[in-house]
């Protein structure tokens, strides 16, 4: 599985230490990696945030899309269990992700 490291995240630094805060308020205990165009590098600032979350209930979660929708980070994050996402997708999301927490 490659992994890249957090400083490839296309994040401006304050934004992801919001970001991580958020987890740590929400879902401590949860493992959260982020793929998609801000881990590729293929992002520009209007592109969102694509995020798995394992071992997460399902009010977890939903606690976890209000705070960040709530928030003031400036872009749309999408979050996803990440067993309820199809085999294929998560063969894709493991060529190409970073361990956010």
């Amino acid at each position: 599985m490659p992994r890249r490291d957090l400083s490839q995240l296309y994040l401006k630094p304050h934004h992801l230490e919001m970001l991580l805060q958020i987890f740590q308020e929400t879902i401590p205990l949860a493992k959260v990696w982020a793929y998609g165009s801000r881990v590729k590098g293929t992002a520009y600032d209007g592109r969102d945030l694509d995020l798995a979350v394992f071992d997460v209930s399902s009010e977890e979660l939903a606690r976890l899309r209000v705070r960040l929708q709530d928030s003031l980070l400036p872009i749309l994050v999408d979050v996803h269990r990440w067993d309820s996402l199809p085999e294929s997708f998560k063969r894709n999301i493991e060529q190409d992700y970073i361990v956010l927490q």
